[in-house]
């Protein structure tokens, strides 16, 4: 009988342990990012992978219109990367993927200058995981 209850013990003991071996650990994922649409402008941040995929959008043509650019906020650590274009295609721009760190938080700022000033729009925070 003892037999019998070690056994049956040992069996629920390793089919206990196969679950637990077969459970799949939690995945990281980055949180928040998106788009915000200020004037004739869009700034979006997201992330795939090892990456941080900042992009914008022109939604229109914007009068006199010289360059634009995006800004790539680590507000984290308070650095920033940037990029200018010449002219001023309207459409999607992007993404430009760069190696996230993980932990920081990210922000996108997207402008054109035009004859009537610069537009600009900053995209909502990412927290970056991969």
């Amino acid at each position: 009988m003892n037999m019998r209850r070690s056994a049956a013990s040992l069996a629920v003991a390793a089919a206990a342990m196969a679950g637990i071996a077969l459970t799949p650990g939690v995945a990281n994922a980055s949180t928040g990012g998106g788009c915000v649409r200020q004037g004739l402008i869009e700034a979006c941040v997201s992330a795939s992978g090892k990456y941080v995929e900042p992009d914008f959008y022109v939604l229109a043509s914007i009068p006199g219109c010289s360059y634009l650019g995006i800004q790539v906020n680590d507000d984290t650590s308070g650095t920033y990367t940037r990029q200018y274009f010449s002219g001023c295609a309207t459409g999607h721009h992007g993404p430009y993927p760069l190696v996230g760190t993980n932990g920081h938080q990210y922000s996108v700022l997207a402008f054109a200058q035009g004859t009537g000033g610069a537009d600009f729009a900053v995209s909502k925070e990412l927290t970056f995981s991969d």
